[in-house]
């Protein structure tokens, strides 16, 4: 509304074009997290084993699931997702303390040999989707 009155309407279709991008391509990335993240735990629970086309029809089926929700009017049905975002995270941070202080206990971890500051661009270079994707799927509010 505020692009249209200052820009014109090609700006604002513009924008909106911009903006379908941005939330296309992080669905994408959620989805391709959620196939590699949920495709081991169910080979765990169920002694499977996925193939790469099994994983992306859970992936498939992840997005059938909640595609309805997000396209509703108000998202009013989804606010119970945040409590159980927050569990998912206290759950991930449980595991990663625990297997911290398990390495540390068995002197698994070769303080030597990590590397706290990169100087070369290949390593800047395959840090740069991580933090990309990182910044594009936390953004705050679309105007």
């Amino acid at each position: 509304m505020y692009i249209s009155s200052a820009y014109g309407s090609k700006a604002r279709i513009f924008t909106i074009l911009l903006l379908f991008l941005l939330l296309y391509l992080c669905i994408i990335a959620y989805l391709l997290l959620i196939r590699d993240f949920c495709s081991p735990l169910i080979e765990y629970i169920f002694t499977i084993t996925l193939t790469y086309w099994q994983g992306t029809y859970l992936m498939l089926l992840t997005l059938i699931i909640l595609l309805p929700f997000c396209c509703l009017q108000s998202l009013t049905a989804l606010k119970c997702t945040s409590f159980i975002s927050i569990c998912s995270i206290v759950l991930l941070s449980i595991c990663i303390s625990y297997r911290t202080i398990e390495k540390i206990n068995n002197n698994l971890i070769e303080w030597n040999s990590i590397k706290y500051i990169s100087y070369s661009s290949i390593d800047i270079l395959f840090a740069f989707p991580i933090i990309s994707i990182s910044y594009l799927c936390h953004f705050n509010v679309l105007p």
